[in-house]
């Protein structure tokens, strides 16, 4: 998220503000807010300290797809029973853990998938699909711009889960201007790339 979605937002927010140091720490892992003194943490998925403040910005939403080749050799998924057919990526960070959501009946499913490559960054998964190696489920805002480009289709799109709930989180209520107005950009951001 961090590395797609973060930089155009802080180059606008420095731009406005040049006068505030930011420092920001990229992990694939949830951060503890208080004990590494930051000031806003960005969380995507449920929360699990509910001592903290959180600000629902935006959903994300989770898509199916593979390279153009890879699709073209091994067919194109049509129901999720298909996947069983298929080299499914997997992501083995984070509360997902390699597991891949979809909407089954009606209803949003966890499903097992099986595949020979498995990583503990989207980004490495994403360039294993790129490459041909097999199907992946990842955010849209990481395939967006390949799906765009004709470098990845997305596939089984009416079994797409309900969005992944992106947070900002914060040690205390009362939030400095500074958080504030990042939080705001943020959020605007997000807003003009809803649909």
């Amino acid at each position: 998220f961090g590395s797609f979605q973060l930089p155009p937002v802080i180059a606008e927010y420095a731009h406005r503000f040049p006068d505030v140091q930011i420092q920001l720490t990229l992990a694939d892992r949830p951060l503890g807010l208080l004990e590494e003194g930051g000031d806003v943490a960005l969380q995507v998925g449920e929360l699990a300290d509910s001592s903290l403040v959180a600000r629902k910005i935006a959903e994300v939403r989770l898509l199916v797809c593979g390279s153009p080749a890879y699709l073209k050799e091994h067919g194109t998924p049509v129901v999720v029973a298909d996947l069983a057919n298929h080299n499914c990526l997997r992501y083995s960070q984070g509360q997902r853990r390699g597991m891949w959501l979809l909407m089954v009946n009606g209803e949003e499913q966890r499903l097992r998938v099986a595949g020979d490559f498995e990583a503990t960054t989207g980004d490495a998964v994403r360039v294993a699909a790129l490459g041909g190696l097999g199907l992946v489920q990842l955010p849209g805002y990481m395939v967006r711009d390949d799906i765009a480009a004709g470098r990845l289709a997305a596939v089984l799109e009416k079994y797409a889960p309900v969005g992944v709930p992106l947070y900002a989180v914060y040690a205390h209520r009362e939030l400095s201007a500074t958080v504030r107005e990042f939080v705001e950009l943020l959020a605007s951001h997000f807003k003009a790339q809803e649909g």
